[in-house]
C-alpha cells in the first residue's frame, strides 16, 4: 500500500514543480535533481476540466 502512496505522492510533487518551470530529472530515482523546464500552465486545463464539468 506505501507504493500506492509513494507514487501519488511523487506525481504531485511533479505537479506543483512544473508549474514552477522545474521537473525531476530522469525520473524518480533522481528526486534530488531538477532540471529548468518550460512552466506549465494550469489555468487553461483548469478551465478546460470545468467547462467538460459542467456540461
Amino acid at each position: 500500500m506505501i507504493d500506492k502512496y509513494n507514487l501519488e505522492l511523487y506525481r504531485i510533487i511533479d505537479l506543483l514543480l512544473k508549474d514552477k518551470g522545474f521537473k525531476i530529472k530522469e525520473g524518480y530515482e533522481h528526486y534530488d535533481e531538477l532540471e529548468k523546464t518550460q512552466k506549465e500552465d494550469f489555468k487553461n486545463y483548469a478551465k478546460k476540466l470545468l467547462r467538460e464539468l459542467n456540461n
